[in-house]
């Protein structure tokens, strides 16, 4: 296998704090490569099969998106222990290091989640609820420089 798992969790609202019985089950792996010189291009899975929808995504890929702000990478960051399914020993370390660069984004993170949050009051009720939560994580990142994924925290 030229790939192994470094972090695999439940993910969606189930992270959140917002799943009901009616939702599905959501799991985001974090995957690196054996060898550092192999390097698809596409480096980003998604797999939706029944009730069950799988994200798997490179590391360096996952790097990327926390850096751009994109919501689902920098929950899975800040993801609690208790959400892991299965955690490579590199993982603390690896996100630590995520961690300490994120200051140097922290003006296009925001900004992502304001206009993620902004397109999600557009919708539904459910919608509405994720636009808040996102609007609560950013403002906590903002002040903390970290966050609590889940609402109930």
């Amino acid at each position: 296998m030229k790939t192994y798992v470094v972090l695999r969790l439940v993910h969606g609202s189930w992270l959140y704090g917002l799943a009901t019985p009616q939702s599905d089950h959501d799991y985001y792996e974090i995957y690196d490569f054996r060898n550092q010189r192999y390097r698809p291009k596409r480096q980003a899975n998604q797999r939706i099969e029944g009730d069950v929808d799988e994200m798997r995504i490179s590391l360096e890929r996952f790097e990327s998106l926390c850096f751009k702000g994109v919501p689902q990478a920098v929950e899975v960051l800040f993801s609690p222990p208790e959400a892991w399914v299965y955690v490579h020993g590199s993982w603390h370390d690896l996100a630590n290091g995520i961690i300490q660069e994120l200051p140097k984004y922290m003006t296009t993170i925001l900004d992502t989640y304001r206009r993620t949050a902004l397109n999600f009051f557009k919708g539904d009720e459910k919608r509405r609820r994720h636009a808040f939560r996102l609007l609560v994580n950013a403002r906590e990142l903002k002040l903390s420089g970290a966050m609590h994924s889940r609402l109930s925290v």
